[in-house]
């Protein structure tokens, strides 16, 4: 009776995440983490109220994600998470128990995936709390099926930090030993934390870890102190990120440090991009003056330029 969908109508993903931080906070609480394991069991089974609630909350979230792949350039030809599986989970629960793959451990149900590049003494995967509750395991491995069934994926990549590994290679696991994968190349790429400068992960002032959209608001932020043209400050806030961020070890992960990532000096985007302004201009000079450099004469051959 205190869930009122329409206090999501107009919600900034801002307040969405406040909301989300102090729920967790909330769930300290033995009695309002019974509860919340109770509304999600609802949720889970249909209850209207809840779901109108959810899909309120998601569509913030979507906006906030399109929102944020914009500014960098990017593109989603489809958005379809594991949220749009949940009508998979039971007949896919049914199919594994049907065929002996899923059994039940104290109250829960399990599917073994030990081997297939995993060690025998990994736990099982676990698909389904005593409570009747689905867990991210169930979800993942449903949304794998869907994608490999409905949209006929032949190559699918999960792209998250390294503490996720044993997780995804269960969830690898699950699908091949159910048939779900068949044909299909699965691969899991991780990348390393983003750290703050006291080595831990990057965190907002408040303690709360920084989103991607906090992250560009601070290079922006930084970056018109320097550029008083605001969308030549905006091109180089987003070319200091995205540089900072591919141009170390995918692995290993970095400290954000946006001081350093907004410098004009040293391997920074700033400096990548004044560099390539610098060689347009001289280019723009040389045609001025008639010269057409063919590119088959340029020869980097000097120890200097191959420096650069």
């Amino acid at each position: 009776s205190f869930i009122d969908p329409l206090a999501f109508e107009a919600m900034p993903v801002e307040e969405l995440g406040a909301l989300y931080k102090s729920g967790n906070a909330a769930c300290e609480d033995e009695a309002l983490l019974a509860l919340a394991r109770i509304l999600t069991t609802k949720l889970q089974d249909g209850d209207p109220l809840l779901t109108e609630a959810w899909a309120r909350m998601r569509a913030i979230s979507l906006a906030s994600i399109s929102d944020t792949a914009e500014m960098l350039d990017a593109h989603f030809d489809l958005l379809q998470g594991e949220s749009d599986a949940h009508a998979e989970v039971a007949p896919m629960l049914d199919d594994l128990m049907a065929r002996g793959l899923a059994r039940q451990s104290e109250g829960a149900l399990v599917i073994d995936v030990s081997g297939d590049g995993l060690p025998d003494n990994v736990p099982p995967l676990l698909l389904r709390k005593s409570d009747g509750a689905a867990l991210y395991g169930t979800t993942d491995l449903a949304t794998l099926r869907q994608r490999v069934r409905d949209i006929g994926a032949r190559q699918i990549v999960y792209c998250t930090d390294d503490r996720q590994a044993l997780h995804i290679s269960s969830v690898f696991s699950a699908a091949r030993r159910a048939g779900y994968a068949e044909g299909v190349e699965l691969r899991h790429v991780t990348f390393g934390t983003v750290r703050g400068n006291d080595g831990r992960a990057f965190k907002t002032r408040d303690g709360s870890a920084a989103s991607l959209r906090e992250m560009i608001d601070l290079a922006l932020v930084k970056s018109s102190e320097k550029v008083a043209d605001s969308q030549a400050a905006t091109v180089v806030g987003l070319g200091a990120l995205k540089f900072a961020d591919l141009s170390t070890p995918r692995r290993t992960g970095y400290v954000f440090d946006i001081d350093k990532m907004i410098s004009s000096e040293g391997r920074t985007g700033p400096y990548l991009q004044y560099a390539y302004a610098r060689i347009c201009s001289i280019l723009d000079k040389a045609e001025e003056a008639g010269i057409t450099p063919a590119a088959d004469t340029v020869s980097i051959s000097h120890p200097s330029e191959r420096a650069v």
